[in-house]
């Protein structure tokens, strides 16, 4: 039994209830605190991910009422972020497998919670754009299940936060050396407000894409990734800091939730309820499949008979795709009760082992006075 030492043995309420079983009834506290969290973020991540209009698009009925599924976008923040790392993906795969002649031209992320991940050069539809396309899947559904088994002890969460704070580091300082401080620029030039701002405007309108709906309006702007990237490192910095960081592996729970459900989300809409229409990543990755198949066969057809020709495959390789990202996240969640058993008390005194917080949780501090005491 966990907390024996020597012939003598700490009380099972103290030190909890450390088990390798994933039975319920053999499941430490914190294990099945995280169990009802996992759920509780599903809950909550399916209720406010696009409000509950998503729910009402696919009913569709005259008495169910748009104005009453309104949700606050309290989730919004993190959405940004889950969708960075998406275009993480492509652009750190697409990088590799395009070595030397490709590198990232731009990431965008727009005010849809969408994103698009351009390369220098372009890709040739072969292996290497396909591979690139899904990365973005692939990436957010390992980085996601990876969160969600750190998410089950503390100390695997510091681990996990450091990758992600180093992310959102590298974001916010090209932010920063990127951002548009061109109006302090002019008014240093010019020393005069009016000129400095009719050369900002000109500057702005210069740079300003043809199609507004992926250009300036509709990318999200500089300010708002600073913002979004300084908020989660301060939630990281303050989870971190209370009770022995504790609290941490709830917030590195959710960002992995949040990062495999998106996966998954984005797949049900884009990839099977929407198809070709969304132009999601499964619709390039099916098109250049059929663009391959036809040119080994020396055949030109139509726009429309191409898209006919994709959507039998578009939904098989989406369900595919759903199938696995649901496998991989319910495996991650065996793995971490499996191999990550702790109670809080023990992860607690875990945490101290690395980076340790000068916050302790109390009950952990008890633990530890026992186990000196029966020395």
């Amino acid at each position: 039994m966990s907390g024996q030492l020597g012939s003598r043995e700490l009380p099972p309420w103290l030190v909890g209830q450390t088990s390798t079983s994933i039975y319920w009834s053999q499941l430490s506290d914190a294990q099945r605190a995280t169990i009802y969290f996992i759920v509780a973020y599903f809950v909550a991540i399916f209720a406010f991910w696009n409000g509950l209009f998503g729910l009402r698009r696919l009913v569709d009925r005259d008495w169910w009422p748009e104005s009453k599924w309104a949700s606050p976008p309290i989730l919004w923040p993190f959405k940004i972020l889950t969708v960075l790392i998406h275009e993480m993906g492509h652009a750190v795969v697409g990088c590799i497998v395009g070595f030397p002649d490709q590198g990232v031209r731009y990431i965008h992320v727009d005010v849809w919670e969408g994103g698009d991940t351009g390369f220098t050069n372009g890709f040739k539809p072969d292996w290497r754009f396909m591979t690139s396309v899904m990365a973005g899947y692939t990436i957010s559904c390992f980085v996601g299940c990876g969160l969600v088994f750190c998410g089950f002890d503390a100390l695997y969460s510091k681990y996990a936060s450091l990758a992600l704070g180093a992310l959102l580091l590298v974001t916010l300082f090209i932010c920063i050396v990127t951002h548009d401080w061109v109006a302090w620029k002019f008014a240093r030039i010019f020393r005069s407000h009016e000129i400095a701002k009719a050369k900002e405007k000109q500057w702005r309108a210069d740079r300003s894409p043809d199609d507004d709906r992926r250009g300036k309006a509709a990318m999200m702007s500089l300010d708002i990734m600073m913002s979004v990237s300084g908020l989660f490192l301060i939630i990281l910095f303050v989870s971190w800091y209370l009770s022995d960081s504790i609290a941490l592996r709830f917030v590195i729970l959710f960002m992995g939730e949040m990062s495999a459900l998106y996966a998954i989300w984005d797949i049900v809409l884009d990839g099977l309820r929407s198809g070709a229409d969304a132009g999601s990543d499964i619709t390039e990755f099916v098109r250049i499949l059929e663009l391959r198949k036809l040119h080994k066969k020396e055949k030109q057809v139509s726009q429309e008979e191409l898209l006919r020709r994709m959507r039998p495959l578009e939904k098989k390789v989406a369900v595919f795709w759903l199938l696995l990202q649901i496998t991989a996240l319910i495996l991650a969640i065996i793995l971490g009760l499996r191999y990550l058993p702790y109670s809080f008390t023990e992860q607690a005194l875990r945490a101290r082992s690395f980076l340790p917080s000068p916050n302790h949780w109390e009950p952990a501090d008890t633990l530890a006075e026992a186990k000196a005491a029966l020395q």
